[in-house]
Formats: C-alpha cells, structure tokens, sequence
C-alpha cells in the first residue's frame, strides 16, 4: 500500500510539471514568439562524426551497410566491441544500454544478439554512440550509450522505401523492407515492416582440462532465423505549438538450433581416447517484443519544449532444450543413455510515464528537468525433467519460478550555455530503486531476492573552451550505475550440454561508475581524448569448475580500473576520396576476491577502424572499410583479437532514387574469436567461427516528395534498457 501511495503521489507531481511547465512556456512566448521560416539544406554527411558529446556513425547511403545486419554493424564502429556470448563493449568497459530510437532495447546477451541480428543494416540511418551522457538520459550503463536510429521516411503525400537484399555465404539470407508515410494535413500516419529469413553454420571448438583429464569437444551447429518486425504510429498537429502522437512497435523473432556435440576424454600427456560422449541439442526458441507509447509535445519558436510520455513494454519469450546424450568407453562400445529437457518461459512488464521541460532564457541559459517514473513486473518459470532407462521424472534441482518486481523513481535538472569561448553544462540525477524477488522451486522452497531499495545521485559536468579558432579542449565528469539483468538474479540452472551449465545469482549489487575525460579537438574534427573510469561491483561471468562439470556464474568484481587514449580524425585526401580514422587504446585493471582466489590483473586493449569512399560520378560509389579489436582481457577471460576488411560499390540510377549495392563482407576472412582461461581449477580455450565471409546483393527506391520532416521521440522505459536476457540455443 505505501509503494501504491508513493506510486499515486509521483504520478501526480508528474501531471503538474506537465500543467505548470505548459503555463510557463505560453507565458513565456506569448509576446515574444517570433516566426521563422524553415531553410533545407542537403549535405552529404561523413561515414562517422566525432561531435561535442558523442561519436556518429552514418549509415545511411553507405555501400558497407549492404548485406549486413545492426549487430555487424555494431562490431564494425569505432569504439564497440561485440563479444560471442553477447557482451557489447564501448572503449574497452561492458555494461552498455543499447537503443533504438531513444528506446530500449529491452534485451541483454542472447536475446539482445538475435534482436539485433534481425534488423538489416539497410534500416539504419545512423549509430550514436554516447560514451557519457548528460544527467537527461537514464543512469543506466555503465559505459555509455549506443543509440540505433532507423531511416525514418521525411515525405509530404503518399510515399515511402522499399528494399529487399540476399546475402549468400554457405546459406543464405533473405531480407526485405517497406516504409510507408502519409500526410494530408494535421495527421501525419506512418509505418513500416522488414523481415529477415536465413540460416548460418556456427562452429565452437572447446578445450578444457579438470581433474587430470583433457576434454575435447566439437560443437558445430546450424541455426535457421527469422525476423519481423514492424512499427505504426499517428501525429496529430493540432496547431504550431501542440503535437499528440500514438505509436506501436513490435518485433518478433524465431530460431530453431540444431547442434550435434562430441566429446572425447583423456588423460593429460596421453592421446589415447578412454571414453567419448556423443550429444544431439534440439534447441527451438521465440520472443515477442511489443512497445505502445502515448505522446504529447508543446514546442515554440524560442526553443523551449515540454514533452510527455507514457509507454507499456510486453515481452514474451519461450523455448525448449533438448539434451540426448549416449556415452562410449575406449573402444567406442555404446554404454548408457539419457535425455535432459528443459522448457523455459519469461514473461516482463514494463509500465513508465516521463515528462521532460527545456527553457531557454534571454540571457543565453539552457535549462533543462523532467522527472519518470517505472514499474517493471518479471516472471520466468523453468521446468526440467531428466530420462534415464525409459524413466522419466521432474528435476527438481534445475526446477524453479522467479518474480520480480522493480519500481524505479526519477528526476533530473541540467543548466548550460554556449559562449563565444566557453560552453559548459552540468547536472544532477537522482534515481530510487526498489526490488523484490523470491525464488521457488518444485519442493516449495521459497529464496527471497534480498528486498532492497536504494538512492543513487549522478552528477555530470562538462566544459570546452576554444583556445583559438581552430582549437578547443573539452572536459567531462559523469556517474552512472548498471543494474544487474532481471534473469541473472534467478539462481536457475541452464544445462547447455552434459558437462556445462549457467546459474543465476539472487545477490547481485548494481554496479557504479565514475568517469573523467579530457578532450582535444582540431577544426572541430580531429581529435584526441584521454579518460579515466572506476567501476565498483561491475557484474562479469566467472566460471568454475567442480568434478568433470563447469558452470557459468554472473559475480560482482570489487573493481575495474579503465585508462583510456582514443584519436579520430576524418582524413580528406582528394575531393572524390574521403576517409576517417579511429585508433583506441586503453588499459583495464579486475580486482575481485572469488571463490578460486583472487584475482588482481591488468591488460591493454584496443581498436582501430579506417574507412575510404570514393566518388567514381554518373552514380557510381566505392568504399571499403578495415577494423580491428586488439588482444585484451575481460575479468577471467583474455582474447586474441580479431579484425575484418569490407569492401562494396552502388550505383544510383532512375534520378537518384533508386541503388543497387554489391559488398563482400570479410574479405579475407579473418573474423575468428578465440577465448582462453587460466584461473583458478579453470583451464581451456574456446574457439568460435561462423559464416562471416559473404557476398550481398541489395536494392533500394525510394518513391515521393522529400519535402516532409516527421517526428523523433523517445519513450519513457529507457530505465530498463538492456536488462531482458534470453537464449537462443
């Protein structure tokens, strides 16, 4: 009853920001507003821009995003790095919110890989990726912000895109798109759909040692995919200043694994096999994502603006593991059998309302607060049962359902202002959480998730001053946190083969972050930046080992240490070749006391990407890309790099509206992912490839009048980004 009350009480400070800031803004403008007429200027905008508070990448009319998805995408940017069990890294720290649109994504390894490996390339119009952002945005991740923005259609009249691709590898994938907008007047209706079908072969080869034994497995699979997806929505001007919009989106996605999993065992120093351990997984999985948001925006000439959101996020997922194993001894004489099946299902509700207020003063001020509010309501229940001589019966060992309630409350106020020499902003969050989870399994016992509830205030500042025309530097200060995803906390067991399994953890601490950086910059565009961060309690997998099993485990680190060095510069070569370069290097430092002992270790990293566009004229473009992630470590796990060359061509025909787009993706083949452990009773290597190198043919036409702007909005649930987690396999 007190959460309802607290509940009721910010809902009504809510609705009279909403009310009070409306008078302030017609008050404010009544006699001043001024009517300005709206210039439209085309420019071809680089592949990546380095502006005062973020990194973007333009993806939009370039060759390299043919035949790719969001996810390659992600990988090929500067900064990012995507690991195989789904980690998305920016400047060498995990614990990223990724977006789409200002939305999240709502999703966390697994999940997350497959929502963004069914979005083509093709959508996308550019990636911002905010390594530390103002007090406006959630406090959410750790390490920033990447920010998807889907090619939104900017047409009076009836109009749209359509596109469609293959891509062809050893299988193949087919993908297509239909944007659609319609504006006779006050009413602005909009829409599109894409879909993606295809099929790829995965290889994993694994070594590990435990016990004196060695055990080699090969792991290939094959996983058929689709994806579609959809977003529908209305604008409704009811004059200059008041804008009401609807908006619904939905992505729905199906894989079906396949893989045939043999295992051979030895003793270490001998080749001899003493016994193998041959595994069918039939692993089918689905999700459904669907996002309503209700909108209201006042806006006038003067640039002050006040905006409301109420969202709903449902997200539905489900899936099956199918184990069969069947043992061999030394002269591969089949012994004994046995089945393991696991039926998994989550089910989250998210509700938010958010309300945002900018006023811009005469004296030059930018003021900016709002305040959210989220409740979030999980349930994930997995049933296990085991077969062994026809028997089957329930395993109430990795048997159990877990609810979660979360209530997340928010406010925020940011002051700035540009001068001729000096711009500066700073701001201040303040964000309260309150959580509740309990665990039950199939004997009745009941494991409470520590009820907690805590208070977090996030400072952020940031300064640049313009020494000459051409030189500037820049300063930045931010505090962020990383809640932990809502299944880690489930203390579940996942058996992904017979000897390997994940387990959840109801006692992880959100993790926090303080970030430092200092900025260089020449001609606003190349430049150099030097950081700092510390990251408390930052959650990272460990693995243990016990007898011949191991199993995966989210844990907190006491501390992650982060120095950072990162040069950029657009690279301008002839007026018909165009280029830029990234180059990043940083240094990270795990502290952390585990239960195999202690682990106090450091390990540089780094990345580079170069990219060249070259205009051939009457039509024809070029480019091609390289990019490298160097050899690192993260927590236990250390990489041996990887890197990949791109090449592709288009040609623009029927008056620019219409592009056909040739690339060769990997060219080399060279996007192999190698992961190694030594620590603890831990030792191995895993190897992963997959079917990187491929060629991909795609068309686009756009059809209409390039006359119209239509909206960019955010929703409300931005807090619960990145926390879904599933699995695919």
């Amino acid at each position: 009853m007190q959460q309802l009350h607290c509940s009721l009480r910010l809902v009504a400070f809510l609705l009279f920001s909403l009310f009070t800031a409306t008078l302030l803004a017609q008050t404010d403008t009544v006699s001043s507003e001024k009517v300005l007429r709206e210039a439209v200027v085309s420019v071809k905008r680089p592949t990546v821009e380095r502006q005062l508070d973020k990194t973007v990448v333009n993806v939009a009319g370039s060759v390299l995003a043919n035949g790719n998805n969001t996810l390659e995408l992600l990988q090929k940017s500067p900064g990012v790095v995507v690991t195989p069990q789904g980690a998305v890294m920016l400047e060498g720290k995990s614990g990223v919110m990724v977006m789409v649109d200002g939305k999240p994504t709502q999703l966390s390894g697994d999940q997350l890989v497959a929502f963004l490996q069914g979005i083509p390339a093709e959508t996308v119009s550019k990636i911002e990726l905010i390594a530390r952002p103002s007090s406006k945005y959630d406090a959410e991740g750790v390490s920033g912000i990447i920010n998807i923005k889907l090619k939104k259609n900017q047409n009076l009249g009836l109009n749209g895109n359509l596109s469609a691709g293959t891509t062809q590898s050893i299988h193949n994938r087919l993908r297509g798109g239909l944007n659609l907008n319609y504006r006779p007047g006050r009413v602005n209706l909009f829409g599109n759909t894409n879909w993606l079908d295809g099929a790829q072969s995965v290889g994993q080869n694994i070594e590990r040692f435990a016990n004196g034994k060695v055990y080699e497995q090969q792991n290939p699979m094959i996983e058929q995919f689709g994806s579609k997806s959809f977003k529908a929505g209305a604008d409704f001007f009811a004059n200059e200043r008041h804008t009401f919009g609807i908006l619904a989106l939905g992505n729905f996605y199906d894989n079906d694994t396949r893989r045939d999993n043999l295992t051979l065992i030895r003793n270490e120093g001998s080749s001899r096999i003493d016994s193998s351990l041959q595994s069918r997984i039939l692993a089918p999985s689905g999700n459904d994502r669907l996002t309503y948001n209700f909108n209201y925006r006042f806006s006038d000439t003067l640039g002050n603006e006040l905006t409301f959101d109420a969202d709903r996020i449902a997200f539905r997922s489900s899936g099956t593991n199918t184990l069969n194993n069947q043992r061999f001894n030394a002269e591969s004489i089949p012994q004994n059998a046995d089945a393991l099946l696991t039926n998994i299902g989550s089910d989250i509700n998210v509700w938010s309302l958010k309300t945002d207020y900018i006023k811009n003063t005469k004296k030059g001020l930018k003021l900016e607060t709002g305040a959210k509010i989220n409740w979030t309501n999980a349930q994930n229940d997995i049933q296990t049962t085991y077969t062994k001589d026809d028997i089957t019966q329930a395993d109430p060992g990795r048997s159990n359902r877990f609810d979660y309630r979360e209530n997340i409350a928010a406010a925020y106020a940011n002051i700035g202002k540009k001068g001729q020499k000096l711009n500066w902003q700073v701001g201040l969050r303040a964000e309260r959480t309150q959580i509740e989870g309990a665990s039950t399994d199939l004997y009745g016992t009941v494991l409470n998730n520590p009820d907690t509830a805590y208070l977090g205030l996030f400072p952020t500042a940031y300064l640049q001053y313009t020494l000459k025309p051409d030189h500037q530097l820049g300063f930045s200060y931010n505090r962020r946190l990383s809640r932990p995803a809502y299944q880690d906390m489930n203390p579940f067991v996942w058996q992904t083969d017979p000897f390997v399994s994940e387990r959840g953890n109801p006692y992880l601490q959100p993790a926090y972050t303080n970030s430092v950086q200092l900025t260089y910059t020449y001609k606003y565009a190349a430049s150099i930046a030097f950081g700092y961060s510390r990251t408390t309690d930052m959650v990272s997998t460990i693995t243990r080992q016990v007898g011949d099993q191991v199993y995966t485990q989210p844990q907190n680190l006491q501390q992650q240490d982060n120095l950072s060095l990162n040069i950029s510069t657009p690279l301008p070569i002839k007026s018909w070749w165009e280029g830029y370069l990234w180059l990043g290097v940083w240094h990270n430092r795990f502290q952390a006391q585990l239960t195999d002992g202690t682990l106090d270790t450091g390990a540089f990293g780094g990345g580079c990407y170069l990219s060249q566009q070259f205009n051939l004229g009457k039509g024809y473009r070029a480019e091609a890309s390289f990019w490298a992630q160097f050899p690192t470590q993260e927590g236990i796990f250390r990489n041996r790099g990887i890197a990949g060359v791109t090449v592709g061509a288009k040609k623009t025909f029927w008056k620019d509206k219409a592009t056909l787009s040739l690339s060769i993706n990997d060219l080399f083949r060279t996007q192999r992912w190698t992961d190694t452990v030594d620590f603890g009773s831990v030792r191995g290597t895993v190897r992963n490839t997959w079917e990187s190198q491929n060629i991909a043919l795609g068309f686009s036409w756009n059809f209409g009048n390039p006359n119209l702007k239509t909206r960019n909005r955010n929703s409300a649930a931005d807090d619960a980004s990145g926390r879904i987690k599933g699995r695919t396999e």
